[in-house]
């Protein structure tokens, strides 16, 4: 026979439904505080001469087509 626990041998098992009312009647004690995580990344808004130069090579491939 296992060890005593409060009166319960410690080799029983709880049965579905006994977990299930247990769980039921402590709701409380399984809910968590909402938690919220934000990142926020940023960049400028004016583009390089490198991205002008990228963006006017692709009109005028665009253009040829």
């Amino acid at each position: 026979m296992g060890a005593l626990f409060n009166g319960i041998a410690m080799d029983d098992e709880p049965s579905d439904a006994q977990l299930r009312a247990y769980y039921d009647g402590h709701l409380d004690d399984y809910q968590l505080p909402a938690r919220v995580s934000v990142e926020v990344v940023a960049w400028g808004k004016e583009p390089s001469e490198a991205d002008e130069l990228e963006i006017k090579q692709l009109a005028l491939d665009v253009r040829k087509e």
